[in-house]
C-alpha cells in the first residue's frame, strides 16, 4: 500500500497542529511563570505588615512595585522611542532562559515540520522550496513575536499606566487574593 504525497503533507500537518498547540501552551507557561515570581516577591514583602494592616491597597501597591522593580531583568525599553519596549532586544536578553530554550526547540521544530509538510503539498509551484521556506520563516517569526509581546504584556501598566493593563496581570496572580477581604 502506497501512502499518496497529500496523505504525507497531511500527516506532517497534523504534527504541525501540535507543535502549534504546544507552542502555545509554553508562551502561557512563561506568563504564568512571571506573574508567579512577581507574586511570590509580593508575598515575600507583605510578611513585613501586621496581618491587620493588608489591604487590598497595600498588596496592589507591593505588586506594582514589584513588577516595577523587575521589569527591567525581564524588558528593555527602546533607545530611540522612549515609553516603549524593544521586542528585538528583549527577545535576546531572554533567549538563556528554560522556558524560551524549551519554546524556540517546539518553534523551531513545528517549523520544520511545517517546512516539510508545505514542500510536500506544493510541488508543481515555482520554487516550492524556497516557498515553503519563506511560510516556514514567517512562522518562526510570528510565534517568536507573540511570545516577546505577551511577556512584555506582563509589565505593560508600566509603561501605558492603565487600570486594565494592571488588572490583566493583577487577575493571574490569583492567590494574592486571599490576603485581604
Amino acid at each position: 500500500m502506497k501512502v499518496t504525497e497529500y496523505a504525507k503533507a497531511a500527516g506532517f500537518f497534523a504534527l504541525y497542529v501540535l507543535g502549534f498547540l504546544l507552542t502555545k501552551a509554553v508562551i502561557r507557561y512563561r506568563i504564568y511563570k512571571e506573574v508567579y515570581w512577581i507574586t511570590c516577591r509580593t508575598i515575600s514583602q507583605l510578611h513585613d505588615f501586621k496581618h491587620e494592616g493588608i489591604s487590598k491597597d497595600l498588596v496592589q501597591h507591593i505588586f506594582y512595585k514589584t513588577l516595577e522593580k523587575n521589569m527591567p531583568n525581564v524588558a528593555i525599553m527602546s533607545k530611540r522611542k522612549k515609553e516603549k519596549i524593544d521586542m528585538m532586544r528583549t527577545y535576546i536578553k531572554n533567549r538563556n532562559s528554560a522556558e524560551t530554550v524549551l519554546f524556540e526547540v517546539i518553534v523551531i521544530l513545528a517549523s520544520l515540520v511545517l517546512w516539510i509538510g508545505l514542500y510536500i503539498a506544493l510541488p508543481f509551484v515555482p520554487y516550492n522550496i524556497a516557498a515553503a521556506t519563506l511560510l516556514a520563516l514567517i512562522n518562526l517569526i510570528y510565534w517568536c513575536s507573540l511570545y516577546c509581546k505577551r511577556l512584555i504584556s506582563v509589565y505593560s501598566v508600566i509603561i501605558d499606566g492603565k487600570d486594565e493593563s494592571f488588572n490583566a496581570t493583577y487577575t493571574k496572580a490569583w492567590f494574592l487574593h486571599s490576603f485581604y477581604k
